[in-house]
């Protein structure tokens, strides 16, 4: 069966990246860090040939079958228009208590800065910044920024991809839909729904996503891993900044 869904992706990536105090190693996290029981979760393939920063990713589509092909074609659209997102984060083990509070910022289709928060005062604790095939890291109370080569674990720039839902579908993968009451994010309107994946090993990823009837692009995603773990993503957009290698 082809691998989890971009939105699962995002929440391990983002759980494997800064999910604990510990100092950084000589070289960044592979995946193969990632725990066994999640091995469907490779990183997405990255699309050829490269954008530069900032510019619209155009997806390569299988023609739409049904109705839900439909609607995965009218996303991926919408976000192949995205050049900058913004995901704040919020992660929560099995008991309902938060240990992880981060901000991630995006440049598409190679660009991050990853900031991941002290609970108690918001600061920063550890900083990420992927350019490329480049990695810097800078740890609290530091005022140096190691360099490492070598991209990190995940493309966040491709972290919400529903053309690869798409894509999976087309090749026999089981993602099931269930549209249910619409939400307001933010004072947006949005479109609720819920996906559940059915992955070897007997394993059920449950997730809901809500869109925005406006644009057709993600406010909030919540997700579920099987041991109770939870995260929650709040999408924002038109933001004016830049990702450059730190001084």
């Amino acid at each position: 069966m082809a691998r989890l869904a971009p939105i699962a992706l995002l929440a391990f990536a983002v759980t494997l990246a800064c999910g604990g105090p510990a100092a950084p190693t000589a070289t960044p996290p592979a995946p193969a860090a990632t725990p066994t029981s999640l091995a469907p979760l490779a990183s997405p393939t990255r699309l050829t040939p490269i954008p530069s920063p900032g510019a619209a990713i155009q997806p390569s589509l299988p023609a739409p079958r049904d109705a839900i092909d439909e609607k995965l074609l009218a996303w991926s659209t919408a976000w192949a228009t995205v050049q900058r997102f913004s995901v704040e984060i919020e992660t929560k083990d099995a008991a309902g208590m938060v240990y992880n509070r981060s901000i991630m910022r995006v440049v598409r289709p190679d660009r991050y800065h990853l900031t991941n928060l002290d609970l108690e005062t918001r600061q920063p604790r550890t900083q990420t910044i992927v350019i490329g095939s480049k990695t810097w890291v800078k740890l609290a109370g530091s005022d140096r920024w190691e360099s490492f080569d070598g991209q990190g674990a995940y493309d966040f720039g491709q972290a919400w991809n529903p053309d690869s839902l798409l894509k999976e579908r087309a090749a026999g993968a089981t993602h099931s839909f269930e549209q249910l009451a619409p939400e307001t994010i933010d004072g947006v309107p949005c479109e609720r729904w819920q996906i559940v994946s059915e992955l070897p090993g007997a394993v059920t990823l449950t997730y809901s996503v809500w869109i925005a009837e406006s644009d057709r692009l993600p406010r909030q995603i919540a997700y579920v891993q099987p041991d109770g773990l939870t995260q929650l993503q709040r999408y924002s957009y038109n933001q004016d900044f830049d990702i450059q290698p730190p001084q």
